[in-house]
């Protein structure tokens, strides 16, 4: 069962106000243990955490863009889908777009976006992210080697937003992806010499 942001709060606190632990919020509500312990860290620190818009080529597992925010709307989005275009231009045609069931994603403005681009879009079905799980698997990657029991290295929000533009970079020009042994940039710039992408 997917929980919705509010309920993850909702669980947050129990574990911080009411001492509930983790073991027990896990047992009785699934959820992961390692998600909670995440959520605490920064309702501790912000009271909330950084949204993240990510585009993420699945075959090169390059971010070809994304935007963060402090509060998850519609025009976050629509700059993530700015920046893809303006990066990426008619590349960008005829790519599959992975995302969830949020709200977000079935809005009309989102269609008709999707539309627009010449993007095909595929949803997630509700209690399955294994459309979606190239970009979970790099949220959870993201928040291991760089959040994680690092928490005081960021003092406010602007600090951990920063921190992220830069993991992003770090993530698309120098980590090692074990399949390939090089960065997702370095692999796309072999394939295209290649001929292959």
């Amino acid at each position: 069962m997917k929980l919705t942001l509010e309920e993850k709060l909702r669980l947050v606190k129990l574990h911080i106000f009411d001492g509930v632990p983790i073991r027990e919020i896990h047992e009785k509500h699934g959820l992961d243990r390692s998600t909670l312990k995440y959520y605490c860290a920064l309702y501790r620190k912000w009271g909330d955490e950084p949204f993240a818009k990510p585009a993420k080529r699945k075959y090169t597992r390059e971010i070809l863009a994304y935007n963060l925010s402090e509060h998850p709307d519609y025009r976050q989005i629509d700059k993530m889908f700015n920046e893809l275009e303006k990066k990426h231009g008619n590349k960008i045609k005829g790519a599959i777009l992975h995302s969830d069931m949020g709200w977000q994603y079935q809005m009309d403005k989102h269609q008709d976006k999707v539309k627009e681009l010449e993007i095909l879009q595929s949803m997630s079905r509700k209690g399955n992210c294994l459309d979606n799980s190239p970009t979970e698997n790099f949220f959870g990657r993201m928040k291991e080697e760089m959040l994680y029991d690092k928490e005081y290295l960021y003092k406010d929000m602007d600090s951990l937003i920063k921190a992220i533009v830069k993991y992003i970079e770090y993530y698309n020009e120098e980590r090692i992806v074990n399949k390939f042994h090089m960065s997702p940039v370095m692999y796309k710039n072999k394939l295209l010499e290649n001929q292959m992408l």
